[in-house]
């Protein structure tokens, strides 16, 4: 299914682990400078750009200036041998001046000038949508992180819990089942815990893809 070969064995990552804090600034000016659907939409914009100047040259005088240098060496072998040669230099200007086809001309450039505005259009059309798509994911990388901070917290406690009612259940001033609710109290925070490294990495990791440093 992978188009791979027989793979060998597989390393499971058994920890979530975030990397360090994004800066807001620093997301929206990486994904200014690099994101690929950014540039291939400012390339498709200088395409257009291009494309509209060469039309413009097309309906522009044009002049050509031509140089050369000519030998002709030429020998016949007829009842009078003769011998005749050519060389000389030789150059010569051309004057190219567009006068028919002035109206499909003008209908071109003007489907020229509309393309490179809709390019225009659409890269900053893009623009906007990533900012704006990056924005909310960056909001919620923050808010992930700071549930990771509290459930950290949280985890502290509850394996502080844990500890006084084992030691309690070892003095017999507790049940098994108060026992059992401490344990049942940690894994839940756990999950929790894990939950919110899940989201959190979820965020960051879409932001790093926006960013176009998913392989760094």
């Amino acid at each position: 299914v992978m188009g791979v070969e027989k793979p060998g064995d597989f390393n499971v990552a058994t920890e979530i682990r975030l990397e360090r804090v994004l800066d807001e600034n620093e997301v929206l000016q990486t994904i200014a400078a690099q994101n690929t659907r950014l540039e291939q939409a400012q390339i498709r914009q200088r395409i257009a750009g291009l494309e509209r100047r060469e039309l413009i040259q097309g309906r522009m005088p044009r002049l050509e200036v031509n140089a050369g240098y000519n030998i002709n060496n030429r020998e016949t072998s007829a009842a009078v041998r003769t011998l005749r040669e050519v060389d000389g230099y030789r150059y010569g200007v051309t004057l190219r001046i567009p006068v028919v086809d002035g109206l499909n001309m003008n209908r071109r450039l003007q489907a020229a000038r509309l393309a490179e505005r809709n390019s225009r259009l659409e890269f900053e059309e893009e623009l906007h949508f990533l900012r704006s798509f990056a924005m909310g994911e960056f909001h919620n990388y923050i808010g992930s992180i700071g549930i990771v901070a509290l459930e950290e917290q949280s985890l502290a406690l509850a394996n502080e819990t844990l500890e006084i009612a084992l030691e309690r259940f070892r003095l017999g001033t507790i049940t098994s089942l108060e026992l059992r609710e401490s344990q049942r109290t940690l894994i839940n925070t756990e999950t929790r815990l894990i939950s919110a490294l899940y989201e959190a990495k979820i965020s960051e990791t879409e932001l790093l893809r926006l960013m176009g440093r998913m392989l760094d």
